[in-house]
């Protein structure tokens, strides 16, 4: 009974979280993990904003760092649509409405499973601090750097539950993927092993390239490099302070080989912008020492333009039509009539999926980002309790300028039937499908292989110069899956991809906000010598509202710790 229960309730699951294809971005983003106003000015204040010191001073410090996402079905949704997804080939008996095609990635005609995924994202960062003031040269003048080093682990933790992984007798017939017989055997039996980017078929040249779906990527690296200059007025109960802040792209570029790719830093922008700091002692009790004070930390930057690889969809075809197959169209090679007629354009024997060819280098820049700390603190004998609100946010991401898809080269195949048969000979047509989606292709389907679903499909197929139909099967594949040859249509004429049909949208972020909550509890030990400590821990959890259209922020939790010493 118990199982029974276990299962209803998964499909309930399943029925509420749905996919349709592909969410409606081709990339997650992250807040750069080093930058954290929070870690920043936590455990250390009250060595920065200090009176008429007539020296030179100054605070080394190391914090460390755990987060981790919350949410994922939030992510899920912003990548893949939802929590889950349907892949079935075109002849599977279990096919259903909105299944996405599983043709288009080399899974046999009769596949058909089931992907959960449940996205996460955790880091460890290492934040080396380090500030000094020049009071003894001009009183409130400092310099300030961090370097924080991160491991980040990105997992879509994928489980693939398999329906039908298709029979060792399935094939694509001939002049489906390529001019011969593609036997099941040959071809991957799982979505897992055929999204890592290693099958080829048929007549396609390149594997997945871009856009690859795996479990985990990690990496190593320094998030930015920050360098801030500035000036405090430091007076006996306040401050109020102004610097100018810049942030060397020391983390990772976005290279678009993986749908969740792993991402340290602020994708390589260069972050420069101005800060403002003050505090004031709200209540101060002389007697026993005790202090609380409100703080203010506020940096705001622009993010200059960076070169990144950014893949998109296409514009009249829905989320996840990057992933569609494309065939290569050329220069007639002068063996095909369509309706008594040379056509324009002729299949080249070559199929591309359209993430390979969608995929561009691209500079992009966000106008604002903003990073404000606001807490109060109580202080007594050198301990301190600190609680606080976050606010981040950025503008959304602007596209300058990206490389252009070819001209008159591509085109959608969809379920097309891309070889037309005289006999045995296969002879390249040039039937497209330009509204074919992730789910299939265009209009009622190519169930008998004749192409009447191709565009401007009246066009018959004929074997130039004779003027002899071509079938659009072979004799041996039309017995095999018991289907009657007639003669196959083409294009007339074809639709090709332009450049215009990119959907820009697609791979560009949209705003991000989220709103951080943290308490901090330290103490710093007054040696009376030249090096004092102070050692604290703290924890936040940061919500985000994520969403494709209106947020690329990211919920998180995270714990801390730091150390350091004053001098």
């Amino acid at each position: 009974m118990k199982k029974i229960w276990y299962g209803i309730f998964f499909l309930g699951i399943i029925a509420n979280q749905g996919l349709n294809g592909f969410g409606k971005k081709t990339i997650f983003g992250i807040r750069s993990q080093g930058l954290s106003g929070v870690r920043e000015l936590c455990g250390w204040q009250q060595s920065l904003f200090k009176y008429d010191q007539n020296r030179n001073f100054g605070t080394v410090a190391l914090a460390v760092e755990y987060d981790h996402s919350f949410r994922s079905d939030h992510i899920a949704d912003f990548l893949f649509g939802g929590t889950s997804a349907r892949f079935s080939g075109s002849m599977s008996p279990n096919r259903q409405k909105g299944d996405i095609l599983a043709d288009y990635f080399g899974l046999p005609i009769d596949f058909s499973s089931r992907v959960c995924i449940d996205p996460r994202i955790s880091n460890v960062i290492v934040d080396f601090n380090w500030f000094h003031d020049f009071d003894a040269y001009m009183p409130g003048l400092f310099i300030m750097i961090h370097a924080p080093i991160v491991h980040t682990k990105w997992d879509l933790h994928i489980e693939e539950n398999t329906i039908m992984s298709g029979l060792s007798t399935s094939f694509y017939p001939a002049g489906y993927m390529g001019s011969e017989r593609v036997s099941s055997s040959v071809l991957p039996h799982s979505v897992t092993q055929a999204l890592q980017g290693t099958t080829m078929f048929g007549d396609m040249q390149q594997p997945l390239q871009y856009g690859k779906v795996m479990g985990r990527q990690e990496r190593s690296r320094i998030a930015e490099l920050q360098a801030t200059i500035g000036w405090n007025y430091n007076r006996p109960w306040w401050h109020a302070g102004v610097n100018f802040r810049v942030g060397a792209p020391t983390g990772n570029t976005p290279k678009a080989e993986f749908l969740f790719e792993e991402i340290i830093g602020n994708r390589h922008h260069w972050d420069i912008g101005i800060g403002l700091s003050g505090h004031v002692q709200c209540w101060n009790n002389e007697e026993s020492g005790s202090v609380i004070a409100a703080y203010i930390d506020a940096h705001i930057g622009h993010l200059c333009t960076s070169e990144q690889k950014r893949s998109f969809d296409l514009k009249n075809n829905g989320t996840g039509s990057r992933y569609i197959l494309l065939e290569q169209l050329g220069t007639p090679t002068g063996n095909l009539f369509i309706n008594g007629t040379q056509p324009s354009m002729q299949y080249e024997r070559m199929l591309v999926p359209a993430i390979n060819a969608t995929t561009f280098d691209t500079k992009i820049s966000i106008a604002v980002q903003a990073d404000i700390v606001i807490k109060l603190a109580y202080q007594r004998d050198g301990f301190e309790c600190d609680i606080g609100y976050n606010f981040w946010a950025n503008s959304k991401e602007k596209l300058h300028s990206r490389c252009a898809l070819p001209a008159h080269r591509f085109a959608l195949k969809g379920d097309a039937q891309i070889y037309g048969f005289n006999s045995a000979t296969a002879i390249p047509l040039n039937a497209t499908q330009h509204t074919a989606t992730i789910t299939g292709g265009q209009e009622q389907g190519n169930s008998n292989f004749q192409n009447l679903n191709a565009d401007n499909q009246s066009a018959l197929a004929s074997l130039a110069p004779s003027n002899t139909s071509l079938l659009q099967l072979n004799r041996v594949d039309a017995q095999a899956l018991g289907i009657a040859q007639v003669q196959v249509r083409g294009s007339n004429p074809a639709i090709l991809l332009q450049d215009s049909d990119i959907d820009e949208l697609s791979g560009l972020l949209p705003r991000a906000l989220s709103n951080k909550f943290f308490v901090y509890v330290g103490n710093t030990w007054d040696n009376r010598d030249d090096y004092d400590p102070y050692v604290g821990i703290g924890a936040s959890v940061e919500a985000a509202d994520t969403n494709p259209c209106t947020n690329a922020a990211c919920s998180q939790w995270a714990v801390w710790g730091k150390v350091g010493f004053t001098y």
